[in-house]
């Protein structure tokens, strides 16, 4: 009788400790998240110096469940050899309780590349989006400066990047958010190419605060 008292006290004990840490898990918001991010990237020529790319992306959290999926697409100009725009949409749903949200974002790309030297290519991206959710309507500039150099590896060299963006946002707390990644992209087959990378995201205004990311992208060019 004794043992089972005993017993007893020691899961009273053991709840008493868990419970709050299980309510936060299901109430509060996590500063820390952990996603994988998969995209894919469908590209068919329209003329010499521009295409039209469709795309597609799915995040998920390690609930697990569906944080975001996109579709959109764009339409990228060349102008020579260093410089594209590419003005595109995206269609984008956070599911959710009371049915999630939705945005509408069209946006434009401005990219700036150099030759190669020493086999590296560094290339500037401006982005600049205009955000429609029904809570609120944003602009929100983002520049990503990134760091290209091919490898050889057998037959198909593997071009590794890191890179870094900076999200400025309008109307708010400017410098809002800051991503950090690195990976590598191989070509597969002709006309399609994968590429792996670690993501680092830290938000200064929404939680979580980090988010660490595994991401996975395809492209197919037609």
């Amino acid at each position: 009788m004794m043992k089972m008292r005993l017993v007893l006290v020691a899961l009273g004990i053991a709840l008493l400790c868990v419970a709050p840490d299980a309510a936060d898990a299901q109430f509060a918001p996590r500063r820390t998240d952990v996603q994988s991010w998969t995209d894919g990237r469908l590209v068919l020529p329209l003329g010499s110096n521009f295409d039209l790319a469709l795309l597609g992306e799915l995040r998920v959290d390690r609930s697990p469940g569906v944080d975001e999926w996109r579709v959109g697409s764009e339409v990228e100009f060349s102008l020579g050899e260093y410089l594209s725009l590419a003005p595109g949409y995206l269609y984008i749903v956070s599911p959710g309780e009371n049915g999630g949200e939705v945005e509408h974002r069209p946006r434009g790309d401005f990219t700036v590349r150099t030759p190669r030297f020493g086999g590296v290519q560094i290339s500037s991206r401006d982005r600049l989006e205009r955000r429609f959710r029904e809570e609120e309507i944003s602009t929100r500039h983002r520049n990503r400066l990134q760091a290209e150099r091919e490898v050889g590896l057998g037959a198909t060299p593997i071009a590794l990047f890191i890179d870094n963006e900076w999200f400025y946002e309008w109307g708010e707390d400017p410098w809002t958010e800051n991503r950090l990644s690195a990976g590598a992209r191989r070509s597969l087959l002709e006309g399609v190419s994968a590429s792996l990378r670690y993501l680092w995201q830290h938000d200064r205004i929404a939680l979580p605060e980090n988010v660490h990311v595994v991401g996975l992208s395809f492209e197919v060019e037609l």
